[in-house]
């Protein structure tokens, strides 16, 4: 009686796992300790043109500690003064400003929010 080996060839096996793994590993390491923006949940409620100038509702949900908006800026229109609205976890808060642009209101613009040392959020505004 005769026995039959079979071997496997590994290294086509292994080779595709490294590479994988390679593709895999750089994610964790683009990843930093620090502030990574603020944690709020953010809605357009309304938007209202007349002329240049843009009313603008925003909704503002707090998902983390407490946040505080502190200035609303848009490519081409004047930064309104805001009060600092205050945002604590789970708990919503409204903003009403009003834009004011040098031409015509953008069909669509991104609106930012800052939130002084926490960062920015920005939303895409459809008015």
């Amino acid at each position: 009686m005769r026995k039959t080996f079979t071997t496997r060839r590994t290294g086509p096996l292994i080779r595709a796992m490294i590479a994988i793994a390679l593709l895999v590993a750089p994610a964790p390491l683009v990843a930093h300790d620090g502030p990574h923006g603020p944690d709020v949940l953010t809605r357009i409620v309304t938007a209202a043109r007349t002329g240049n100038q843009l009313a603008i509702t925003i909704e503002l949900t707090g998902l983390g500690g407490p946040i505080v908006l502190t200035g609303v800026s848009a490519p081409g229109a004047t930064s309104p003064d805001i009060t600092p609205v205050y945002i604590n976890f789970a708990e919503d808060a409204l903003l009403s400003t009003h834009l004011n642009f040098s031409s015509d209101i953008p069909a669509v613009f991104i609106l930012t929010l800052t939130f002084g040392p926490l960062g920015e959020t920005h939303i895409e505004v459809a008015p």
